[in-house]
């Protein structure tokens, strides 16, 4: 029987579905709510695979979990940036992350577009301090502006369904063709959209080409109030730039789910703590930004979907068949051995 760890176990939320499709796959499972660290990869001896969320798995830590005899990492997150992929390839680590349905995260996508135009962060603030002043809280409707979406993957295309039904003019830039998304918005090279859209909505993957794709001269291309909204990858953005464009009014606004150096706080309670990341304040004390941590994903079915896919992917490895959603692949046969 296969036998996989789980490392930051929700108990809240996700176990329930461990426990459930575990059963029904045939599997066995153990947990800790803590994230893997040199202190407790020990916890994974016996296992076959640890599954993981958002947790940084540099060189030595992998080194240690293949000495335990892990043979798969598996990240239930669709971002994988937070391990090293190349040197599971050079040790023979299978990883693997997830799909989901991605209906969670462009519904969240357009619910930061309409709070960012429609000024709710400045009603919100004004409506606790008993100030119910309309002067400098006009909103501008989405079914009038141009939005852009950056990256016409499963997500993106989402967004632009969702969009079609506010009657905006949509566009997008899209590295290949795109025929789904030709239905539903106009390609623009990545300049000219800069330049056009009220809107611009990051939808890529964090690699080398993406890391800070997002910068100055890229700010300085935008609308003067323009509004940014990231819900991929926080480091997509060089968010000292756009900290800049902003104070600087070089655009208007921006609605942020993800930022850079995310991972050693993000789903931990920190109320007690002094957070070392040097942009958090500074962005959430702007009144033309929406702040949040990381929500986009997290709805019932996204977490249904991240545990079962997990899953999906152990128990194909287990009965040595092809181990679907696999990022570091080395070979064929069983335990990708």
């Amino acid at each position: 029987m296969t036998r996989f760890f789980v490392y930051g176990m929700r108990l809240f939320d996700e176990k329930v579905y461990f426990d459930r499709y575990s059963k029904e796959m045939g599997m066995e499972y153990g947990y800790t709510e803590e994230a893997p660290s040199m202190d407790n990869y020990m916890l994974a001896e016996g296992y076959d695979a640890i599954c993981i969320l958002t947790h940084r798995i540099d060189a030595k830590l992998m080194d240690a979990f293949k000495s335990v005899g892990v043979k798969l990492i598996g990240t239930r997150s669709n971002g994988y940036d937070h391990i090293d992929v190349a040197h599971a390839k050079e040790i023979g680590m299978i990883v693997t992350n997830v799909t989901y349905d991605p209906i969670g995260i462009a519904e969240y996508t357009v619910l930061l577009m309409l709070m960012a135009v429609r000024n709710i962060k400045k009603i919100e603030a004004r409506n606790v301090a008993n100030d119910f002043r309309l002067n400098g809280m006009l909103g501008r409707s989405l079914g009038e502006l141009k939005v852009g979406i950056v990256g016409t993957g499963a997500i993106g295309m989402k967004v632009l369904r969702i969009l079609s039904g506010f009657g905006c003019e949509t566009y997008y830039y899209n590295r290949s063709p795109s025929p789904a998304a030709d239905k539903l918005a106009h390609k623009l090279e990545f300049d000219k959209l800069l330049e056009t859209c009220d809107i611009v909505s990051i939808h890529l993957e964090l690699n080398g080409e993406t890391y800070h794709k997002f910068n100055g001269s890229v700010f300085e291309k935008m609308k003067d109030d323009a509004v940014l909204i990231n819900t991929a990858r926080g480091a997509i953005v060089d968010t000292e730039a756009l900290i800049e464009a902003l104070e600087s009014g070089s655009i208007g606004g921006a609605g942020i789910d993800v930022v850079e150096d995310e991972f050693s706080f993000y789903y931990y309670d920190c109320s007690d703590t002094e957070i070392s990341n040097p942009y958090m304040d500074r962005l959430r004390a702007m009144d033309n930004v929406v702040f949040t941590h990381h929500m986009a994903f997290y709805c019932d079915t996204s977490v249904r979907g991240m545990a079962v896919c997990s899953m999906e992917s152990i128990k194909a490895m287990g009965d040595g068949k092809d181990v679907p959603h696999r990022l570091a692949r080395i070979g064929a046969g069983s335990w990708g051995m």
